[in-house]
């Protein structure tokens, strides 16, 4: 990632130093996922980013802060083979679904660089909630959390894949338009085709039995009417691409996934 970060700080013509402390900075970030150590570590990664916002690029920043909280990928991989709970599904759904309404909205009355600023801040402050939930396991607050969580998987997880998934559209895709389809993706899309399939879900895609028709043609039709207006035609095959990579029976979380693919999609295909 240090190599990373430095080629990634030459290309985008920023402080490699300065990029790279921030690399590291946020890697401690990550290291210290779910400990009374990650409380102080996120406070003083927010103190060190209004200063690095104030000498970097949006887009630089954000991507050396994904490198960063890459780190705890590895701890974060999906599990396979477990039934979903259809409440607790619709809950965090609705509860992702809100989140990402109010920063589609950010994104819609801001430039990217400000909107950018506000993502990283949110993602900050998730950070410190999941810390505090790990510390303060028995608190009131903490219990709503995990009544949102899905049991078979880290308290978390799903916050951390929706940050990363985040930052890295923002990171790399210099186009605010294309910024809004891919977060309407990640946290709207993919809220609702969960809804969607887990209660009318019995015909299952054919290449993924764990995904149903019914959940991925509500991906693909929220995402393509909500992008139509910002991206016009194109929209259709960006979308189309969207819930193909999101039904894949792939070892990845959709939320790293998808974001991949799209950036891929915009930066090649679209050519920005």
């Amino acid at each position: 990632r240090m190599v990373l970060g430095a080629f990634a700080a030459g290309f985008e013509h920023v402080n490699v130093l300065l990029f790279i402390s921030v690399l590291v900075l946020f890697d401690m970030v990550s290291f210290t996922f779910g400990s009374f150590e990650g409380l102080m570590m996120v406070l003083i990664g927010a103190a060190y980013f209004i200063f690095a916002y104030l000498n970097m690029p949006s887009e630089a920043l954000a991507q050396a802060i994904v490198f960063g909280l890459l780190s705890e990928v590895k701890e974060l991989k999906p599990k396979d083979g477990v039934v979903k709970e259809k409440d607790v599904e619709t809950k965090r759904d609705l509860v992702q679904i809100i989140i990402g309404a109010a920063i589609l909205y950010i994104f819609l009355h801001f430039k990217l660089g400000r909107a950018t600023f506000f993502l990283i801040a949110l993602a900050l402050l998730g950070y410190l909630t999941i810390n505090y939930g790990f510390v303060n396991s028995k608190d009131k607050f903490t219990k709503i959390l995990q009544g949102l969580e899905r049991k078979y998987t880290k308290f978390g997880q799903g916050a951390s894949w929706l940050a990363i998934g985040a930052l890295l559209t923002v990171a790399f895709i210099p186009s605010n338009a294309y910024v809004l389809v891919v977060l309407s993706a990640i946290f709207i899309g993919d809220a609702l085709a969960t809804i969607v399939g887990v209660r009318i879900g019995q015909y299952k895609l054919p290449y993924n039995r764990k995904k149903s028709l019914a959940g991925t043609a509500a991906y693909f039709v929220f995402v393509a009417v909500f992008s139509y207006p910002l991206i016009g035609v194109v929209a259709i095959p960006i979308s189309l691409v969207a819930a193909i990579v999101e039904s894949l029976p792939i070892d990845v979380d959709d939320n790293l996934s998808v974001p991949v693919a799209l950036i891929i999609v915009v930066r090649l295909l679209i050519g920005i």
